[in-house]
């Protein structure tokens, strides 16, 4: 069992030196920077892709937006307002051309009460 295990072992060392000449310690740095570029670049890309375009969109304030879309909005209630026409005369109601008779209020009979209880004391 031993020979088996140390040959084992040899098998490993080897395949192991045969895997470090494949790959020399140069050529994986040169690989990790290829990598690391790589990496730099799709940031990059993906910084440009979702960067706000327009007009200065990042400095849009909300509460500008909500003033103006009020105005545009009341300014068309004004154009619909003006544009309502006018009511026929022969619709309306006449106007009475008598005076009303003046109704008793609750406050004069409270006056005409203090009134009378003054004289009676």
């Amino acid at each position: 069992m031993t020979a088996q295990v140390t040959k084992a072992m040899h098998n490993a060392a080897t395949s192991l030196q045969a895997t470090q000449k494949a790959n020399n310690l140069d050529k994986l740095e040169d690989m990790m920077y290829d990598i690391e570029e790589q990496i730099t670049q799709g940031e990059e890309i993906s910084n440009a892709i979702s960067r706000q375009i327009g007009f200065g969109a990042s400095n849009v304030d909300e509460e500008d937006l909500e003033a103006e879309l009020n105005d545009l909005m009341q300014e068309e209630l004004d154009k619909q307002m003006l544009n309502i026409g006018t009511v026929p005369a022969e619709s309306l109601p006449n106007v009475p051309t008598t005076s009303l008779p003046a109704a008793a209020s609750k406050d004069d009979d409270d006056l005409e009460e203090l009134r009378a209880f003054a004289q009676a004391s």
